[in-house]
C-alpha cells in the first residue's frame, strides 16, 4: 500500500488490485452507513476454533518476524557492500557476516563474504564462505568460479582444476568460465590443455559475434612476450592465428618466442609459413642477432642487426639490438625517434631522459594505455599527477609496465606531485597502463574522486 501511493500508476498490475480492494472497502463502510448495522447473532464456535485462531496468529508473527529478518539481511548486505566500495574491510566484514545470520538461507550473502574475505587475504575463511553457499546452492557457477580462484591463491593445483572444471560444467556455454579455466592451466603448465579451453572460449563468443576477436588474443600474445613468459605467448599466439585474416602478425610473434627459448628450427618452420618480404626477413634478422648476442657472438650479432636496419628501417627491433651492442647514443636517438614528435628526449653521453606528455583526467575507473619505444637499459620513471579525494579517501593508481606492475599508491596530493617507480627494458616496445581503480561519485553529497595525469617521465640509469 506503502509503495503504491509513493508510486501510483495503473501500469503496475499490484496497483490496480490494491486500488480495487480499497475502492471496495470505501463503497462498502459508506453502504452500511446509509443502511445501518444488520444485528448479527453469535454461536458459540467449537474448541478447534480457538486452537485454529492460535495457530494463525503464530503462523502471522513469525512470517512478520521471518520477513523482517530478511529485510534487515538485505540492509546489511547493502551496507557491506558500501562499506567495501570505501575500501573499509572490516566494516564490511561484521556487516556481511550479520546479513548471513539474519537470512542463512540465502546463498548470496556468504559468497558476497567469501570476497570479503579474499581481499582482505584470509583464504581460509574465503574458502568457508564459498563453501557454505555452495551447500545452500550446489549449482551455483559463481561460488564454483570463486571456490577454484581461492583454491589457487593457496596453491592447490588439484582442487583448482577441479572447481573450475565444475563451474565449466553448470555452464559450459559462459565464455568468461571457460576463459579462466584456460588462464589457469597455462599457468600451472598445461599448454596444450589451455590452448584447446581458449578455442573453446572463441568459439562460444563466435556463436554471438560473426567475427571472432582474434586481435584480442594478439594483443594477449603481445602482452606475454613484454612480460618474457614467452610459453604463454606462444599460446595465445596460436589462437589468435586460427581467427585473424592476415596471421602474419600472429606468426611474427611466434617466430620471436622460439627465437627466446632458443628454439631456431622451429623459427625458421615458422618464417618458411610467412610470405617473405622485407619486413618479415627484418623481424628474422633482428631475433638472429638478438640470439647469438644472447649466446656471446657479438660480431655476428652486429652483422645480422645491420641487415635487419637495411631490409626495414622502420623496424625499432635492429636498432635495439645494436644499442645493446654499441651503446652509442645515436642509437638510442633513432630508438626514441620511432616515437614521434609528441615525445620530447634529452640525450648526452651517460644518460638520457624522456618524456611522454598526457595531460589527462580519469574521473571514472578505467586505464591509460600508453605505448612507449625504448632503448634496452633500466630506466626511473616519474609520473606527475595529482588527486582529488572523495569520503576522505584519495584517488588509487596503480602503474603496469609489460603486463608487470610497478607501482601501487595512493596520489594524496591535490597539487602535481611526482610519483616515481623502475622498470626495465629489453624489446623496444612497450606497454606502460596507469590503471585508477577506486572512483566514487555521490552527486548529494557533492563528493568525486578523481586522477589527474600530466606526464610520464623517464631517465635512464
Amino acid at each position: 500500500s506503502i509503495h503504491a501511493i509513493a508510486d501510483f500508476n495503473f501500469y503496475i498490475p499490484a496497483n490496480v488490485i490494491i486500488f480495487t480492494v480499497f475502492s471496495a472497502l470505501i463503497f462498502n463502510l459508506t453502504s452500511k452507513k446509509e443502511k445501518g448495522y444488520e444485528s448479527i447473532i453469535l454461536r458459540q464456535r467449537p474448541v478447534i476454533y480457538r486452537f485454529l485462531k492460535s495457530a494463525i496468529f503464530v503462523t502471522v508473527a513469525a512470517l512478520i518476524v521471518f520477513m523482517g529478518s530478511l529485510f534487515f539481511a538485505e540492509l546489511c548486505s547493502s551496507a557491506s557492500t558500501k562499506a567495501l566500495y570505501k575500501n573499509e574491510l572490516e566494516k564490511a566484514r561484521h556487516m556481511g557476516i550479520l546479513a548471513t545470520r539474519l537470512s542463512p538461507l540465502n546463498y548470496l550473502y556468504p559468497y558476497k563474504l567469501a570476497g570479503i574475505y579474499r581481499k582482505k587475504a584470509d583464504m581460509k575463511e574465503s574458502e568457508k564462505s564459498f563453501k557454505q553457499a555452495l551447500r545452500l546452492n550446489p549449482i551455483d557457477a559463481w561460488s564454483w568460479i570463486g571456490l577454484a580462484d581461492v583454491y589457487k591463491d593457496q596453491g592447490i593445483s588439484k582442487s583448482a582444476v577441479s572447481a573450475y572444471n565444475r563451474a565449466v560444467e553448470l555452464d559450459p556455454l559462459n565464455s568468461y568460465y571457460l576463459t579462466k579455466s584456460a588462464e589457469f592451466l597455462l599457468n600451472t603448465g598445461a599448454s596444450h590443455l589451455s590452448s584447446q579451453m581458449y578455442r573453446k572460449a572463441s568459439y562460444v563468443m563466435s556463436s554471438y559475434d560473426k567475427h571472432p576477436d582474434g586481435e584480442s588474443y594478439l594483443d594477449a600474445g603481445n602482452l606475454a612476450f613484454l612480460s618474457k613468459d614467452y610459453n604463454k605467448a606462444l599460446v595465445f599466439y596460436s589462437i589468435a592465428e586460427g581467427f585473424l585474416e592476415s596471421k602474419e602478425p600472429a606468426h611474427l610473434g611466434q617466430l620471436r618466442c622460439y627465437m627466446k627459448i632458443f628454439s631456431v628450427a622451429e623459427a625458421f618452420n615458422k618464417f618458411k609459413e610467412m610470405t617473405s618480404s622485407r619486413k618479415t626477413k627484418s623481424v628474422l634478422f633482428a631475433a638472429l642477432s638478438d640470439y647469438y648476442l644472447r649466446k656471446g657472438f657479438t660480431e655476428t650479432a652486429k652483422r645480422f642487426s645491420e641487415r635487419s636496419i637495411t631490409l626495414d628501417s622502420k623496424n625499432p627491433e635492429g636498432y635495439q639490438v645494436k644499442y645493446k651492442l654499441l651503446k652509442k647514443p645515436e642509437d638510442a636517438s633513432n630508438i626514441l625517434a620511432f616515437n614521434g614528435a609528441s615525445v620530447a628526449f634529452d640525450l648526452d653521453d651517460s644518460n638520457f631522459e624522456v618524456k611522454f606528455e598526457i595531460r589527462k583526467g580519469m574521473h571514472k575507473d578505467g586505464r591509460l594505455n600508453l605505448d612507449m619505444i625504448l632503448p634496452a637499459g633500466i630506466y626511473e620513471f616519474n609520473i606527475k599527477a595529482r588527486g582529488k579525494k572523495a569520503v576522505d579517501i584519495w584517488p588509487h593508481m596503480i602503474v603496469r609496465f609489460n603486463d608487470k606492475k610497478s607501482m601501487d599508491a595512493y596520489v594524496d596530493n591535490e597539487s602535481w606531485d611526482f610519483y616515481p617507480g623502475i622498470v626495465i627494458v629489453d624489446y623496444p616496445i612497450n606497454r606502460f597502463e596507469i590503471i585508477f581503480d577506486n572512483d566514487y561519485y555521490d552527486v548529494e553529497a557533492g563528493e568525486d574522486r578523481n586522477l589527474y595525469i600530466s606526464s610520464v617521465k623517464l631517465k635512464a640509469l
